[in-house]
């Protein structure tokens, strides 16, 4: 039996990638850099918030993609279990495309 994870409203379900020490320049992260914003591979994404009149707004990515998120807003994770982290909808900044090289 296939278990699966489902968050629920705008919460997506993301698996963080390992933090960098430096990027290819060479210059060095302090933890304080780590801190803040992070890259993940997104999952799962919950189905989105109903507005006022009832209708869902979707989530504006897909599972597959990678994102840039706010580290300060994770909800909780299922950690070292799945490596699965849930973070809501609010806390991506952007999502990367496939060919862009941020480390």
């Amino acid at each position: 039996m296939s278990k699966r994870m489902y968050p629920l409203g705008d919460s997506v379900g993301v698996i963080i990638e390992s933090k960098p020490e430096s990027n290819s320049n060479g210059i060095i992260y302090t933890q304080k850099e780590h801190r803040f914003y992070r890259t993940a591979t997104v999952v799962s994404i919950g189905p989105g918030t109903p507005n006022d009149r009832g209708v869902v707004t979707p989530v504006d990515f897909k599972e597959g993609d990678r994102i840039i998120f706010d580290a300060r807003e994770i909800k909780g994770g299922f950690g070292e279990f799945s490596g699965v982290a849930i973070i809501n909808r609010q806390c991506v900044v952007a999502v990367i495309g496939k060919d862009v090289d941020i480390s």
